[in-house]
This record gives C-alpha cells, structure tokens and sequence, in this order.
C-alpha cells in the first residue's frame, strides 16, 4: 500500500491531480483512514492509473476514461480514436504543406519587389 506522496512519486502525478480524480470517481484509493483521512494506493491503482494517462494521452476525455474504465476498453473505441488521430494527422499535413505554399509565394513576391523598384526608378531618372 502507498500513501498518496509515495503513488504521485510512482505515478509521477501531482498530488492535487490524485485528489481530483478520487473528487471525479475516475481513481479511488484502495483505503482512506477514518481517523487521518489518508489515502492509500495498492498495485490495482498503479494499473488504473497507468490506463488512465495513457487513455488521457491518446486525447479521451476524464469523462471518457471513467466510462471505460467501470466498463471495460473495448478494441472498437481504440480504433475508433486511432482513425480519429489519423484524420487529424491528414488535416495538419494538409496546412503544413498549405504553409510551405504560402511561404513560397512569399518568397517569389520578395524576389520581384526589388526589381519592380529598380525599374521605377529608371524610369524616373
């Protein structure tokens, strides 16, 4: 069993983060004290824990997560995020190259303005 400073350290959650998902129900501590009001953490809080930020890092919700998690994670929800992912990494490559584009024309507009000023000048002389 692990006090609340020893499973952030573990986990490498702050502690205010522990005490808000035990808030939101999404990771209860195995035991709470009735005297002290401690918090204690077992190795089924570590795995939870461990799906938890995994889950968050993938981009579910806390609300997501904590329906996975008293259901279970099915194969379905995973793709279903995986293709999400993929469409999002579609969408940025599309604006990355749209940057580039905009950049080259940039670059092409500078390359004329010299000499645009060049002539004007000539002209006046």
């Amino acid at each position: 069993m692990y006090r609340i400073g020893e499973f952030s350290q573990i986990t490498e959650l702050p502690i205010k983060t522990i005490r808000y998902y035990d808030e939101i129900g999404i990771l209860k501590p195995n035991f709470v004290d009735p005297f002290t009001k401690y918090r204690m953490y077992d190795l089924k809080n570590l795995e939870d824990c461990k799906k938890i930020i995994l889950l968050k890092r993938f981009g579910f919700t806390l609300e997501e997560i904590k329906t996975m998690l008293n259901g279970s994670i099915s194969e379905q929800i995973l793709e279903d995020k995986q293709l999400e992912l993929q469409e999002e990494i579609r969408e940025k490559q599309q604006i990355v190259y749209e940057i580039e584009i905009m950049k080259d024309e940039l670059t092409k507009q500078k390359e004329k303005e010299p000499q645009k000023v060049y002539h004007m000048e000539r002209k006046l002389v």
